[in-house]
């Protein structure tokens, strides 16, 4: 039976010299990345984006301004249909009318990275 493990990066043809150095480390986290099968790379790139996005959600719930009114503030949930997703638009465009300096930081800061 194969494995199923293909290199993602390197020498495919596997010459002497990269596989003495693919043996000294072995165990290194760089190996261990570049050795993934499919399904783990799939998973792994799945718990990032959920943990980003869960990340980002309470991110945007907890700095948005306090002074909310009340007719919008039960907008603040997470969007289940494309009418929440509009709700969320009106909320963001208002937060960056009020504290554009602060978005505009946070996009270069997170674009640069």
């Amino acid at each position: 039976m194969a494995d199923d493990r293909t290199p993602l990066l390197g020498n495919v043809a596997g010459s002497s010299s990269s596989n003495a150095i693919t043996s000294t480390h072995k165990n290194s986290k760089r190996d261990r990345l570049l050795n993934m099968t499919p399904r783990q790379s799939f998973l792994l790139l799945l718990a990032l984006a959920i943990t980003t996005f869960t990340g980002v959600y309470f991110l945007v719930k907890c700095t948005l301004p306090k002074d909310v009114p009340e007719d919008r503030r039960e907008w603040l949930k997470f969007p289940r249909s494309a009418e929440d997703v509009q709700h969320w638009s009106i909320l963001l465009e208002d937060y960056l009318k009020q504290h554009y300096y602060q978005v505009l930081f946070v996009f270069m800061t997170l674009y640069i990275s």
